[in-house]
């Protein structure tokens, strides 16, 4: 058997759950050094096991997952966040998809088993990162130059007992590479394939240089990296952005107000959406011209002089003739850019103290034209035209309407990214009987910022109509403001014209005049200082039982600036608010590692026992103390079986986007609200019966039609300062804490046939109470229909309601359209609860099997996955039980992929690999609301069960090794990866649009790709 076959069937037994080890190089010649050479004087470890405090010691419990540099090559990735979402048990909202509504600085966000961003703890070195976004809620792992990085530990287990607050469903800790002599160079490039549109151009260049010396090191790191922008193509809206689902034989969910030239109607439109539309008439295409600068450059004035079609033509056109795909028009993923850097350095001070210092840096910028959907702030609206308008139609009645999009003539940008940092440092120092003391400081900030620009004024808009705009009130920070009109030099707005003709239907001025912006600017910054001291207590029979007991100090802050002029009164008011929080944490821990039985000590099926403990005491400046145990036993019983269970406490401290105003956001609710469809009924069927005790009663006590839609507002995120607790609801938040169980078991056979295969099982369990509940929990179709939730609705009854109208309207995080205000007849407080409980339960398992078949070379074959057991969460005391997986809704089923999988076979002999995987994810309910009634006439078993995916990514790898006399051509890598081999597209979702979102097809949450099939290559030089 050559000898490098036997060497790669041992690193494969090592290999991370994701993928298969690089061969070593031809006839098993071996690489540069990438460690630090032994010398005289070595610097001291600076990283623990993760979930550990002690040195020397792992894990007691749940493992860790480790995933290294190879796993980027193997699965052609280049970002942290794209590596972690091959983890079954971790799932990655894409926020940088432009089509994803929410977050205006298009981080990625990262969540375990399904608990959410903020319920996972990030750090860097075993220190805090503050979390991303503009209210402080994500958590983005991609802030580290991939070549900088050693490795990433993914423990899947509370863990606040080790680290604190946050550590409920587990710690992403990402290890930087320390101690390296030589340099690593790497390029890679990667594009779409797929028959749906090529583009998403991803590159990265990074450089790695390490030098060691007698006593210390230094390792430095620079990365650039990007990606353009996957633009709209006419097959990747069909097959994977459509609003119009007549091809599957249902209706046209496409909104009216998507439609260039307009749709023109006489009033308010009697369809929201679809083409059929009885009062509704299509501006013929190539109508209007280029803007006219008569009158000293004001355009046409006098009213219907400018008049570019007849009532007798739009009479001609009856119905919606003229929507588009919103996502027509656009890019469907945001280009992005970033540079990254990473730098640690450790020297031996004198005999038994070291010095370490570590610095990363990462620059995210983007800059795309986004998609008209959604409603309230952007270019697609329905506009009441006054006769005066010299576009006004020649012989139409007065009170027409014009729906529109203007994003042709007027598009609208997102220009935003992130900056994260970090300087760290601090001593190891050897004390006397073996002990050790690591001091250590940090200071990690981020800083998002968010610039949405050329945003329409609905205000400025209607004034540039000709219309009047009333005097406004005053709201919140907002002073009062009387009747205007437009200023005499602005030309008025010609919506009649078709701007793909003509690009220029109206003139710049008109265009500026009704341009506002939205922007955010935050800093989030954490500081964390700290004493840990570890070693040896005693010895027992079974080994040296190992303590450690330690203290930090930790100081949040956190300042933003959130502005807008779209939602403000008249062009040139900005809405700007400041908010700023700030926290000091101070904690005490210790834990404790007992090995009872191990080494020549055992029993019969006892062949090791080890037992730890852990506790640690926060006490917080702003709401007093939080204990949180924990303990954990592996128990080895012999021929390479373990059975492992742990029990403890977790918690998670409410923090800006629970606390903080400007993280609330505020939606309109039904057409007569501002929203783009009505999906929230005042009545659970026409004719019937509203339940006594409903918001319906109040509404519509005989569930008559013409009352079936009030129109409403509901607001998400922060309690509203001066709703709360004028509605009931407590205004202050306390922390969420949990209680996490798990038991599993390991087998690992050392002897025979069996050797190589590990197979792992761990059942987890978690039940979070004071549930942090982000919402009510309850569909639109139940919100005004169940007495439960009866108390969180505000409606005309309460004396200052207008006030409350008033203050929503205004808030920085409002979509509500300024001319929905009067509709306004009832508000759903639907802001952070501390009222509820949550239930979570599944099995995460791994098993892999190498073996070596000699001259035909070395296998792997290993599979890993997640399956949910139970989802339950009840938001309000006494309320209905949301369960997840047995959901009775449109449908009875789950509603997430209950299992998630990735399996693998490999293959490698001399420089050559091989690596195939399989991605899995099961069936699950959508629950979108039905289809509209004549639909499911024609369709009378329809489902809104999404089948199972299944994907394929295949990765080729070659490796010079020392084998080339050119030193150049030595130790070079290549990988080429294949990831979405099938070219796979999610499957269709009937999905309406609700709550500022758009109606998308094949956009649902499962871990489907929006790119289809991507290849790239990868070629890494090591010096």
């Amino acid at each position: 058997m050559n000898p490098y076959i036997g060497r790669f069937a041992a690193l494969m037994g090592s290999a991370s759950l994701l993928t298969l080890a690089n061969v070593v190089g031809a006839h098993g010649q071996t690489a540069p050094a990438q460690t630090v050479q032994t010398a005289p004087e070595t610097v001291p470890e600076q990283v623990l096991i993760t979930g550990s405090l002690i040195h020397g010691t792992a894990v007691v419990g749940v493992p860790v997952t480790n995933l290294g540099t190879q796993d980027f090559l193997q699965t052609g990735q280049i970002t942290i966040d794209a590596l972690l979402a091959k983890v079954p048990s971790i799932q990655i909202n894409q926020l940088e998809q432009a089509s994803t509504n929410g977050n205006v600085t298009r981080n990625t966000e990262l969540t375990l088993h399904q608990l959410g961003g903020t319920r996972n703890l990030l750090l860097v070195d075993g220190m805090r990162v503050p979390l991303d976004s503009y209210d402080g809620s994500v958590v983005d792992a991609n802030i580290i130059p991939q070549l900088a990085l050693d490795r990433v530990d993914v423990l899947a287990d509370g863990a606040s007992a080790t680290y604190g607050s946050d550590a409920i469903g587990g710690v992403i800790n990402e290890i930087l590479k320390r101690g390296y002599d030589g340099a690593v160079t790497l390029g890679r490039v990667g594009t779409a394939a797929s028959a749906y549109g090529g583009g998403d151009l991803t590159w990265l260049a990074s450089q790695l240089y390490g030098r060691t010396w007698d006593g210390g090191d230094i390792t430095i790191t620079y990365e650039n990296s990007g990606a353009n922008a996957l633009a709209t193509t006419a097959k990747r809206l069909k097959y994977q952005y459509t609003q119009d689902y007549t091809p599957w034989g249902l209706d046209n969910e496409t909104p009216i107000t998507s439609s260039t030239p307009g749709i023109v109607s006489t009033g308010k439109p009697k369809a929201s959406s679809g083409s059929v539309c009885s009062n509704c008439y299509s501006i013929p295409l190539g109508t209007g011209a280029n803007f006219s600068p008569i009158n000293g450059g004001i355009g046409p004035t006098a009213p219907g002089s400018a008049a570019p079609l007849t009532w007798a033509q739009l009479l001609a056109n009856p119905g919606g003739l003229n929507e588009h795909d919103s996502f027509d028009v656009g890019q469907l993923t945001a280009p992005t850019q970033t540079n990254a850097a990473a730098v640690t350095f450790d020297q031996n001070i004198f005999p038994g103290v070291s010095l370490f210092v570590d610095a990363f840096y990462h620059n995210r910028r983007f800059k795309y034209e986004t998609q008209a959907t959604g409603t309230g702030k952007n270019q697609q609206q329905t506009f009441s035209i006054p006769t005066t308008n010299p576009y006004y139609p020649t012989g139409a009645p007065p009170g027409l309407q014009t729906s529109i999009d203007l994003t042709y003539s007027d598009p609208q940008f997102l220009t935003g990214g992130s900056i994260e940092k970090r300087v760290d440092g601090g001593f190891n120092i050897d004390l006397p009987y073996q002990w050790n003391l690591k001091l250590f400081t940090s200071y990690s900030e981020v800083t998002p910022f968010a610039l949405e620009s050329n945003i329409i004024n609905d205000n400025a808009a209607n004034a540039a109509l000709g219309n009047t705009v009333p005097a406004q009130p005053q709201a919140g920070n907002l002073p009062p403001l009387g009747s205007y009109t437009k200023p005499a030099n602005i030309p008025y707005l010609n919506v009649f014209c078709d701007q793909i003709a003509f690009r220029d239907c109206n003139s710049p001025l008109t265009l500026a005049y009704m341009s506002s912006f939205r922007h955010y600017a935050t800093n989030n910054s954490v500081r964390e200082s700290g004493a840990n001291f570890d070693g040896p207590v005693f010895d027992l029979p079974g080994g040296t039982v190992r303590a450690a007991v330690g203290g930090e100090d930790t100081a949040y802050d956190f300042t933003e600036l959130a502005q807008n002029s779209y939602s403000s009164q008249s062009p040139g008011i900005v809405n700007s608010l400041t908010s700023a929080f700030a926290r000091t944490v101070y904690s005490a821990y210790t834990q404790i590692n007992i090995p009872v039985f191990g080494g020549n000590y055992t029993l019969p099926l006892v062949e090791s026992l080890n037992l730890e403990g852990s506790y640690r005491y926060d006490n917080y400046s702003d709401f007093g103390g939080v204990s949180s145990p924990k303990a954990a036993i592996n128990w080895t019983l012999g021929a390479g079986l373990t059975v492992k269970a742990d029990w403890g406490k977790s918690f998670r401290a409410p923090f800006v986007q629970e606390l903080l105003s400007t993280a609330s956001t505020v939606h309109a609710t039904n057409i007569l609200g501002g929203d783009s469809r009505n999906n929230t009924p005042a009545c659970g069927k026409v004719g019937g019966t509203p339940a006594p005790g409903s918001v319906a009663a109040i509404l519509n006590p005989t569930c008559s039609a013409a009352l079936q839609y009030p129109g409403g507002i509901d607001f998400s995120g922060a309690p509203v300062a001066g709703i709360r607790p004028a509605d009931g609801l407590p205004s202050t938040l306390s922390p969420e804490t949990a209680v996490n169980t798990s038991f599993g078991i390991e087998f690992a056979p050392t002897y025979a046939f069996l050797k190589g295969l590990d197979v792992q099982v761990t059942d987890w369990r978690v039940y979070i109470s004071n549930y942090l509940a982000n919402g009510l929990g309850s569909s639109p179709a139940t919100l005004l229909n169940d007495p439960h939730y009866a108390s969180t609705v505000i409606t005309k009854s309460n004396p200052n309601f207008a006030q409350y109208v008033q203050l929503l309207v205004s808030n920085v995080g409002s979509n509500v359209p300024l001319s929905a205000v009067s509709n306004i007849t009832w508000i759903a407080d639907g802001a952070f609860l501390n009222s509820g409980w949550l239930k979570l339960n599944g099995i995460d398992y791994q098993a892999s099997y190498d073996f070596d078949l000699g001259d035909y070379g070395a296998f792997n074959i290993g599979t890993t996955g997640t399956y949910y057991l139970e989802d339950q969460t009840q938001t309000l005391p006494g309320g209905p039980i949301t369960d997840e997986i047995r959901f009775n809704g449109v449908n009875f089923g789950t509603t997430i992929p209950v299992w998630t999988m990735r399996s693998r076979l490999g293959w490698a002999t001399g420089a050559y690999s091989f690596t195939l995987f399989w991605n899995h994810t099961s069936h699950f309910q959508s629950e979108q609301p039905l289809p509209p009634a004549q639909y499911l006439a024609v369709f009378p078993n329809y489902s809104d069960k999404e089948p199972a995916f299944d994907s394929f990514d295949l990765v080729l790898g070659y490796n010079t090794g020392d084998q080339p006399a050119n030193v150049y051509l030595k130790n070079i890598g290549i990988t080429l990866n294949i990831n979405d081999l099938l070219d796979k597209h999610a499957s269709f979702e009937y999905n309406i649009a609700s709550g500022g979102n758009s109606a998308v097809a094949f956009v649902n949450s499962s871990s489907e790709s929006y790119i289809g099939r991507f290849i790239s290559i990868a070629i890494e030089k090591r010096w």
